[in-house]
């Protein structure tokens, strides 16, 4: 009895955490003080958002353009958003352009041979945006994004309280840990952050409870939009082989759900023969990797 009493004041007291997180998140969803703004590579997935939402493709066109700006003047100034000038200059681009192949718009967009429009990242994050960009759209087209990535860390939280082979106590920790981390402060950005730390942190509690298949998945998920998780999700493989045995099932089995990672440059390579629009652009390259790109961020904060 006492046993039982204990277990049902546990289960409250993690819902009552719960509550609280998805309260905090959105509750700054919907009432942030700061005008959502687009950074960076936020252009592209909004803008492949605003495609999927349109045509149902991650195709860019002129359309799409015209009609992002004409949604977010139903809620906003067009003066008041950060990368007009950015956007203003693709719709001049896309007007003037020729669409030859492999040509460059400076801000992230490419033409495949088929004189179609393509974002040098890949569109996932976008397309699981799309519900949210529907839904939303009477806050606008930026906010939106900030309810699909406090989905995704109250998801993450609950899995964290209510799955984790840990004490209460730790349980609570981990979800405040995760609450307050930088997904706080990336809330309202239009990149992936949020969404890969998400997934990395359930696929570590599917990996910790012997789920293999389930943290391959979503591990693998999370390298559509970052793909030096592939590392990661090989040392997952190797795992889930260690434990269910190297048997030519289980290593087909294993490599079939660890393909879903390697869509992206599948994808790249069909529209540009080669895998990775990124590196080709040189922004992988090693004079990159410098110590202010990690104090810049905490100075920032």
């Amino acid at each position: 009895m006492i046993k039982r009493i204990l277990d049902n004041k546990a289960m409250l007291l993690k819902i009552g955490v719960l509550i609280v997180i998805s309260f905090l998140y959105l509750g700054r969803s919907f009432n942030d003080f700061k005008e959502p703004f687009i950074k960076g590579d936020g252009i592209e997935y909004v803008l492949m958002t605003e495609a999927f939402r349109n045509h149902g493709t991650p195709n860019i066109t002129l359309e799409d353009l015209v009609k992002f700006k004409e949604r977010f003047q139903k809620t906003h100034k067009w003066e008041d958003l950060y990368a007009r000038e950015g956007f203003d200059g693709l719709i001049e681009r896309f007007k003037n352009s020729k669409n030859e192949y492999k040509e460059p718009s400076n801000t992230g967009f490419y033409c495949n041979k088929n004189q179609k429009w393509i974002c040098q990242h890949f569109f996932f994050y976008s397309l699981v945006n799309v519900p949210a960009y529907v839904i939303g759209k009477h806050f606008g087209p930026i906010r939106t994004f900030y309810f699909t990535n406090a989905v995704f860390v109250i998801i993450t939280c609950l899995v964290l309280l209510f799955f984790t082979p840990f004490s209460l106590v730790n349980q609570i920790l981990a979800a405040l840990c995760f609450c307050f981390s930088s997904c706080y402060w990336y809330l309202g950005w239009q990149h992936t952050e949020i969404y890969t730390s998400c997934l990395v942190a359930c696929s570590l509690v599917a990996l910790f409870r012997n789920k293999n298949n389930l943290a391959i998945v979503l591990l693998a998920l999370a390298c559509l939009q970052n793909q030096p998780l592939t590392l990661l999700l090989a040392l997952y493989c190797l795992i889930k082989l260690h434990r269910t045995g190297f048997n030519i099932k289980n290593i087909l089995k294993t490599g079939l759900l660890a393909s879903i990672a390697l869509l992206p440059p599948l994808y790249y390579y069909i529209n540009f023969e080669t895998t990775n629009l990124i590196k080709d652009a040189g922004f992988l390259d090693t004079k990159y990797i410098t110590v202010n790109r990690v104090t810049g961020f905490l100075h920032r904060f």
